[in-house]
């Protein structure tokens, strides 16, 4: 075998020495729900590694990243600049996802859509940086892959090295211009899930973007439940004057890192508490870098002296991780500690849906409430319909008529003296006559024999106004010739010239007599015309009475219909909400069962690992036994031996056991 080829065949075995894994990575994902799978890093060993940096706009992102690439503090200004695009201080830069590189010379660099760009001057890149965020706006680009910028290599420190991986400013979660959200979502979609690690940046004056609800991205809103993929970074750290009060209590030098960390995420902790996981120190770098932090020096020498050793140790953890995180054996390492994804996943998503649990539970014991009463008022409205339906029934106009027929009189009797032989006495009993009858009509009612039935009750109800004009007419009709014919007695000679005094003598044909006679019949007609005018009132009294509670009849039943309506709709609600309910114990019974199954799914990776790692050893022997030449056996079995250092590197990264050689 000549050389090039032994080349080619020793290169191929030694970049596939980790194949055997990630083979059995893939396998051991696809018995995953989607739910975890998608909080793991998809990632295969020859894909490309990348970091993401996300956070709210004008929180130092950009600058965090070109600190981290090694942009000189002296170039820091002018590549900010630059990279507005032509937008003024205090609005986002970043027009879509940008990875920045250094280039490899000094002009600047950029790649829209894997078409390069290279541009002398500063202005030239300012102008096509704004180009590409107008055109972003304006939907007349559609970005399918971030965007590159080269960045001069004048810009850089002189010891400064490009990282060995591609590093993604992602813009800000909540963005004002509509096209950037759906932008963010479906660049979030696309690169976030595959991210080897996660840069979350904030401003340390302004901690509540970490508080639950604020990251709402897919694969950043749940951070706690793999915190190995993520890295808490905030700028502006040194701000606040109780943080520089704290620099100074730490009289002894080196400035302790851990304390600041420790405040970081006590601070963190006033939005929401932390997992024991995600509260993990090593975790949290509050940083300061940039313009800003150059200014600081210039107020204030001493704390900038005093704080930047410590803030380039942070800086230098920060790279590490970043570094450490992107090798074979890290991305197979959440994998190996997926029972413990699942596990975080399954409390999480539990607890959720029991939050949400309990507030169907509150809606559904509102409902029933708001039902049981809306079913009282049904039943009351119901009763008291039945109750006036029974009346109406009864108390047809018809019937009315018959009653006060029937039972109606004028209360009492008429009261009078007995006349003497006087015309006087005759005008005394008349005047006493009209004042009885009177007083009886305003005393009568009907059925008074009956007050105890609905008759009785319908009866009491009435008022009757005052006629006094008609009952004085009446009176005036029944007795008016009687008393006329007792005033032509003054002019009579009989009466001796106006005498008041009868002539006596027991004939019954004597005016005594006649005017007794006459004055009963007066009587007896005053009584009829006042007992049918009475009824008359009554009887209209009752008909508008009737027309009332026949409207209010009509009045109650379309209430009726209405609390009929509204027990109806509520009992709809109410009846959904029980399922919903019934449906949400369902679900939280289920999806405990599902991870319950998952994780003992989850445990089975050191399995697969195991059976993976023997199957590529039995490949080598079987490609060393099947190979004639030297060279090539001697290749196999170099690969079977950097198999095993795979299989020992994997064991001290994750520190579990794999199946010895």
């Amino acid at each position: 075998m000549n050389t090039p080829v032994v080349d080619a065949s020793w290169k191929e075995v030694y970049e596939t020495r980790h194949a055997w894994a990630f083979q059995a990575y893939d396998d051991f994902l696809a018995t995953l729900s989607e739910e975890v799978r998608q909080r793991l890093a998809h990632k295969k060993e020859e894909d490309e590694a990348f970091v993401v940096v996300f956070g709210k706009t004008q929180v130092g992102k950009t600058t965090l990243l070109m600190d981290l690439m090694g942009v000189s503090a002296q170039a820091m200004s002018r590549v900010s600049k630059v990279l507005r695009g032509g937008r003024r201080v205090g609005s986002s830069a970043t027009a879509t996802t940008m990875e920045y590189q250094r280039s490899p010379d000094e002009r600047w660099g950029l790649r829209i859509n894997r078409a390069m760009h290279w541009f002398e001057h500063d202005a030239e890149m300012t102008r096509a940086l704004g180009r590409l965020r107008l055109a972003m706006e304006e939907r007349r680009l559609q970005a399918k892959h971030p965007c590159a910028v080269q960045i001069p290599d004048d810009c850089f420190n002189l010891d400064g090295k490009q990282p060995l991986v591609r590093m993604l400013d992602l813009p800000g979660d909540k963005p004002a211009n509509a096209v950037e959200r759906a932008h963010v979502q479906e660049m979030a979609n696309r690169y976030v899930r595959q991210a080897d690690l996660i840069l979350l940046v904030g401003r340390g004056d302004d901690l509540g973007f970490l508080k639950p609800g604020e990251l709402t991205l897919p694969g950043i809103e749940d951070w706690q439940i793999v915190p190995d993929r993520f890295r808490i970074v905030t700028t502006y750290s040194f701000t606040a004057q109780s943080v520089r009060d704290l620099v100074r209590e730490q009289k002894d030098a080196p400035l302790n890192a851990e304390v600041f960390r420790a405040r970081l995420i006590e601070q963190i902790e006033k939005f929401g508490p932390l997992n024991a996981e995600a509260r993990r120190l090593h975790r949290f770098f509050p940083l300061e870098f940039g313009q800003s932090w150059q200014d600081t020096q210039q107020k204030d020498q001493a704390l900038h002296d005093r704080v930047s050793p410590m803030i380039h140790d942070l800086k230098k953890q920060l790279g590490d991780d970043i570094q450490a995180s992107t090798t074979p054996m890290a991305r197979l390492k959440s994998a190996v500690q997926a029972h413990e994804v699942v596990t975080r996943v399954k409390e999480a998503r539990l607890a959720e849906m029991r939050r949400a649990h309990e507030r169907l539970d509150e809606k559904l014991k509102q409902a029933s409430k708001e039902h049981q009463q809306a079913e009282a008022v049904v039943r009351k409205e119901n009763v008291a319909l039945l109750a006036r339906k029974k009346r109406l029934e009864a108390w047809s106009d018809t019937q009315l008529a018959k009653e006060l027929d029937l039972h109606f009189v004028l209360t009492g009797t008429t009261t009078v003296s007995s006349p003497d032989k006087t015309v006087s006495g005759f005008r005394l009993m008349v005047n006493q006559a009209r004042a009885s009858l009177k007083d009886r009509v305003s005393q009568s009612r009907p059925c008074q024999e009956k007050e105890s039935d609905a008759y009785g009750s319908f009866w009491r109800s009435l008022v009757v106004d005052a006629h006094e004009v008609e009952v004085r007419r009446l009176l005036d009709e029944a007795f008016g010739g009687f008393e006329s014919h007792l005033r032509g007695y003054k002019n009579s000679i009989i009466f001796g010239l106006g005498k008041d005094m009868y002539f006596w003598t027991d004939d019954p044909d004597t005016d005594y007599q006649k005017d007794i006679r006459h004055f009963r019949r007066c009587l007896v007609d005053a009584e009829r015309r006042l007992l049918e005018a009475v009824r008359r009132w009554w009887l209209d009294a009752a008909e508008r009475k009737l027309a009332q509670v026949r409207s209010e009849y009509q009045g109650h039943r379309h209430d009726l219909a209405h609390w009929k309506s509204v027990e109806k709709k509520l009992k709809s609600k109410r009846d959904a909400l029980e399922k919903e309910c019934e449906a949400s114990r369902k679900a939280q019974d289920a999806f405990a069962q599902r991870m319950d199954r998952e994780l003992i799914e989850s445990r089975r990776f050191k399995q697969l690992l195991n059976e993976s790692y023997l199957a590529e050893l039995r490949r080598k022997q079987e490609a060393f036994v099947q190979h004639t030449s030297p060279s090539r056996r001697l290749i196999e079995l170099l690969g079977a031996v950097h198999v095993g250092e795979a299989r020992r590197e994997l064991t001290k990264v994750t520190g579990e056991e794999i199946s010895p050689a």
